[in-house]
């Protein structure tokens, strides 16, 4: 059986970018990018980040649907890796600036292996814990114990 996700994607959401499955937490860290067409890793940094993907930050970006070899470069100590992805949403300059928000691309991992889950698993607790403490020291959240 032949299953085009793309264009099944395209006709539930009216072409529109689909909509996110995890919830992403602020995570800056570098990472390195690259698309069949450039033909050579570019330097970026991660926005935000989920079990599905993360938000790059960027002026520019390539098109929804490029195809991506993400390496990625962890913070406190986690070992770095690499991870094929899809562009699944941009934000262009203009848009980002009329709306007050960062301009970038979203990038959907692909079949990552056991092992890169558990470091992806590990940098989604890390920010979301790390917003959670934020929220605290801010008053915008409480503890709850037990």
């Amino acid at each position: 059986m032949n299953c085009n996700g793309d264009a099944r994607r395209d006709r539930l959401s009216g072409g529109q970018e689909p909509e996110r499955q995890e919830q992403r937490y602020p995570l800056q860290m570098p990472i390195k990018l690259a698309t069949s067409t450039w033909g050579v890793f570019l330097k970026f940094y991660s926005n935000n980040i989920s079990r599905g993907g993360l938000f790059v930050s960027a002026a520019s970006a390539p098109p929804r649907g490029t195809q991506v070899l993400v390496e990625v470069f962890p913070p406190d100590g986690l070992s770095p890796f690499s991870i094929s992805g899809t562009v699944v949403h941009v934000i262009p300059p203009d848009r980002a600036q009329m709306e007050r928000i960062k301009a970038g691309f979203g990038i959907q991992f692909e079949q990552p292996s056991l092992d890169t889950i558990e470091i992806i698993d590990e940098l989604v607790n890390c920010a979301a814990s790390t917003l959670a403490d934020a929220l605290l020291v801010a008053g915008k959240g409480e503890q709850v114990t037990g």
